[in-house]
């Protein structure tokens, strides 16, 4: 029996039925004990993931609200020795050690990967690596690769590997090092321009990074998942689909187009092409940009956290780009990896004051 035909049934509330509706709701919270109240059996409640908005249906007095994460101010960890920005990182726990560890980029561009080590998955220091030595030098102990001229997004931890690389990034080259390739291959799809004109702002490549322990890195130019006319920038962001068993890539439809596509492959070679996913719409506020969307897995779905961009003025700062105003984060979900949903345009994760961190 769902809670409103419970309710419908059990009459005037006396303190057994308050007692009785105090055990129902221990049961919502995951006990195994079902509840009799007027002879009517209530089983065991499952938890509800918050996109199956349709069971609300099936309630009374029921108000859908937001929740949000909490801010543990002493959990907060800067890159120490590059700059001030850590840029997409990813979490995960590793197998040998049982500590958690993150992987992260220490600047916007050039990529450069960065390690630390947790035993919380809260607390960070760096994770120095000393027999790792980067192309163009080592910027700090725990520094582990560098992609010159090159941006891209966080890890992908592949569940499957069947590659043997369960560390992937989807990264972005352009300038000198493309130019050099594309003379140097006159298979490279820039070779006749670049060997004719030489550099030109547009020239791009869009491949992948590799490791088998994410520590130790290597290009694979052979795995390309732009397209002959396609080059969009970073963020990317790729997570694996259980459903259809295929890798997924939220991405922007081009250079300087703030919106959501995706993509799949199963192969990291043959991809699927970008399809538009998600934009702003009646329902955003004015000037939004949908910056960038990474993916988790979410009981028998998946959660996206689309980065709002809230921009300040119509007007470009420079080239075709908006540049100034506040980015905080919102809430997607989806039942299939492929077709998201937006929740409340209220921030899931918002920013704080002028001076602190720029999120929780």
């Amino acid at each position: 029996m769902d809670r409103r035909s419970f309710l419908q049934t059990s009459g005037l509330v006396s303190a057994a039925g308050l007692a009785s509706i105090a055990d129902l709701d221990s049961s919502i919270a995951g006990s195994s004990n079902g509840v009799k109240e007027n002879g009517h059996s209530i089983d065991t409640v499952q938890t509800w993931h918050f996109q199956d908005l349709w069971r609300c249906d099936h309630f009374d007095n029921l108000k859908l609200r937001q929740g949000q994460p909490i801010w543990q101010s002493d959990a907060i960890y800067s890159e120490p020795h590059v700059g001030s920005l850590s840029a997409w990182p990813t979490v995960f726990r590793h197998a040998d050690s049982g500590r958690w560890r993150m992987l992260y980029s220490a600047d916007w561009k050039p990529y450069s990967l960065m390690i630390a080590d947790s035993e919380d998955g809260l607390h960070w220091q760096p994770l120095p690596q000393p027999d790792i030595s980067p192309a163009g030098g080592k910027l700090a102990p725990h520094h582990l690769f560098t992609l010159p001229e090159g941006s891209g997004g966080t890890v992908y931890h592949d569940p499957v590997a069947d590659d043997g690389f369960p560390y992937k990034v989807y990264v972005h080259q352009h300038g000198k090092p493309v130019l050099e390739r594309a003379i140097a291959d006159p298979k490279h799809r820039w070779h006749t321009i670049a060997k004719n004109e030489g550099e030109k702002r547009y020239l791009a490549d869009e491949f992948m990074l590799v490791s088998q322990d994410g520590i130790n890195w290597q290009t694979r130019f052979d795995l390309q998942w732009s397209q002959q006319d396609w080059h969009p920038e970073p963020p990317i962001f790729g997570f694996f689909n259980r459903h259809t068993c295929r890798h997924q890539m939220t991405v922007r439809p081009g250079w300087g187009d703030r919106r959501q596509c995706i993509q799949s492959t199963d192969d990291f070679i043959s991809w699927s092409g970008p399809e538009l996913l998600l934009q702003p719409d009646a329902l955003d506020d004015e000037l939004i940009e949908l910056y960038g969307m990474p993916v988790f897995p979410y009981g028998d779905g998946y959660v996206g956290l689309p980065w709002i961009f809230h921009c300040e003025s119509i007007e470009p700062t420079r080239g075709f780009n908006r540049f100034i105003g506040p980015l905080d984060c919102q809430l997607a979900f989806s039942s299939d990896g492929n077709r998201f949903t937006r929740g409340f345009r209220t921030p899931f994760i918002p920013c704080n004051g002028p001076g602190e961190h720029a999120e929780l």
